[in-house]
């Protein structure tokens, strides 16, 4: 499955893929292309940014500035003065919003519009996915304590439901001769 997001000079794109995600993003200052593990995405670890155009910001503070004061030494408004507000205007307008996510490859950035919420829900469901794959087996290896706390911060992470917990448990407490002797 594919999402394609733009917004000015930024163009995201995800392809979920069944082992993880190709990423790619270019703005203004570059673009870059990777793939990422799904294991390897950080959920619990976003923050929000909103981006904005500074050459709006300075270039409408130089005008303001040269309005007001102006070539003679006169202060009064002219045209100067009216195109650096229309500029600090935009500069707070005109802005994109972002979800940064971290990753083992660097940060993911989805953008805040009308596909934000599928891809992070996607995202989430592949990750979280990818998790109870890679421990969602019983190690029986290990002593049984350990095994349920394992199945416990899944279930607070939200990872797995009650009745999966409730599920492990279960066949765990049926084989709780075959864990690992507990050590003092």
């Amino acid at each position: 499955m594919e999402y394609i997001q733009s917004k000015f000079s930024n163009k995201i794109n995800f392809n979920f893929k069944t082992e993880g995600l190709q990423y790619s993003l270019s703005d203004r200052s570059g673009s870059r292309n990777t793939f990422i593990k799904y294991e390897d995405i950080f959920l619990n670890q976003n923050s929000t940014v909103t981006e904005r155009n500074e050459y709006f910001r300075n270039v409408g503070f130089l005008w303001i500035v040269i309005g007001l004061v102006g070539f003679s030494g006169n202060f009064e408004i002219n045209i100067w003065f009216i195109l650096g507000a229309v500029c600090l205007a935009g500069y707070f307008l005109v802005s994109s919003t972002f979800t940064i996510i971290q990753s083992s490859a660097g940060n993911i950035l989805v953008l805040h519009n009308a596909k934000h919420d599928e891809i992070i829900e996607l995202l989430t469901k592949k990750v979280h996915g990818s998790i109870i794959e890679n421990v969602g087996s019983i190690n029986y290896d290990r002593e049984f304590e350990q095994e349920r706390r394992k199945y416990k911060s899944l279930l607070e992470a939200g990872i797995i439901g009650e009745s999966q917990f409730n599920g492990y448990l279960s066949e765990m407490e049926k084989n709780k001769d075959k864990f690992k002797l507990e050590t003092d």
